[in-house]
């Protein structure tokens, strides 16, 4: 068969971290496509080619859907910092310098990108398209308006929303507030689409004892820094004391050895005005993500940062 995976992102600190959780997945994004929301679009979109360049992802880079947002990258989500990473840009940088060679490559290898409506002649080529959205939903909308790509989708995967948990005003939860209309309609498409919402991913975070027990071990020292500014933002939005890596479930989830440590169940979703989800009996019959194995989150970055992801079976 031949398909296509399509990583969405709006890229804030949690995102980051599930660029390096690809690791552990037996296949790899073909196309990272930049979103706004913990960042502007222009943030999210130089965030994700520098984490491609640092982690040597083979995907290629799409700037997503231009949108008229009232928001400017020095008031955006302040959960994330103004550049979406923690204020980490500036060392990501030099990173990706060394690790192309000289500043004259890097700058190269940041040119090498594809517009949005080039990214949608190339996807029509495929049979099926696998798709996971860790921001809002303005890019996968657009795609959806296109009646040759929408039959092409075989499984969405979301992060977003809550049933009983939230994170933003109305009730809402931050991805799916920031384009309520596009969550409608992804809801009520008839798609097959998992949900990951608010009430799994706050469940699962780490500790300040095991960040110190992954800085220990870590290669990376700049994603233990995203780790550290989203407990501080944690502690400080919202009275949890750890990291919440709200982005890196549905990586995991694509995993089929991870996937057996998910608990799903089938229930009937709705969504209002402001993108608020909730249980109603003329909801939408999606697959939502209720519970997984305790600790994985920890042992699976273990893995990563001992760079042990070999000694995981990832076979299909």
């Amino acid at each position: 068969m031949n398909s296509c995976v399509i990583f969405d992102t709006d890229v804030g600190t949690d995102d980051a971290m599930a660029f390096l959780a690809w690791k552990l997945v037996p296949f790899k994004p073909d196309y990272i496509i930049a979103e706004h929301g913990n960042t502007t679009l222009d943030g999210a979109f130089t965030n994700a080619r520098i984490l491609k360049i640092l982690l040597d992802l083979d995907a290629r880079i799409v700037k997503g859907v231009d949108v008229d947002t009232s928001y400017k990258s020095e008031d955006v989500n302040a959960f994330h910092g103004p550049d979406g990473i923690g204020n980490t840009r500036n060392l990501l940088i030099k990173e990706a310098i060394k690790k192309c060679g000289s500043k004259e490559k890097y700058l190269q290898q940041m040119e090498e990108h594809i517009d949005f409506d080039d990214f949608k002649e190339k996807i029509r080529d495929y049979e099926e398209i696998i798709y996971i959205a860790t921001g809002p939903l303005t890019n996968l909308v657009s795609l959806l308006k296109d009646e040759k790509l929408i039959k092409k989708f075989k499984h969405i995967y979301i992060m977003g929303g809550g049933i009983n948990e939230f994170n933003s005003a109305n009730d809402t939860e931050f991805n799916f507030s920031k384009d309520p209309e596009s969550v409608h309609i992804i809801i009520n498409s008839g798609l097959d689409i998992t949900l990951f919402p608010l009430d799994l991913t706050n469940r699962q975070y780490l500790t300040p004892a095991d960040i110190d027990s992954l800085s220990s071990i870590s290669p990376y020292p700049e994603f233990v820094e995203f780790l550290r500014y989203n407990l501080s933002s944690n502690r400080k939005y919202n009275q949890i004391n750890g990291a919440v890596l709200h982005d890196v479930m549905p990586i995991l989830y694509l995993n089929p050895v991870f996937k057996k440590m998910f608990k799903t169940r089938r229930m009937l979703i709705a969504v209002d005005k402001f993108g608020k989800t909730y249980v109603d009996k003329n909801g939408k019959n999606i697959n939502v993500v209720v519970s997984l194995k305790k600790n994985l989150l920890f042992i699976v970055l273990t893995c990563v940062f001992s760079e042990l992801c070999s000694q995981i079976n990832v076979k299909q």
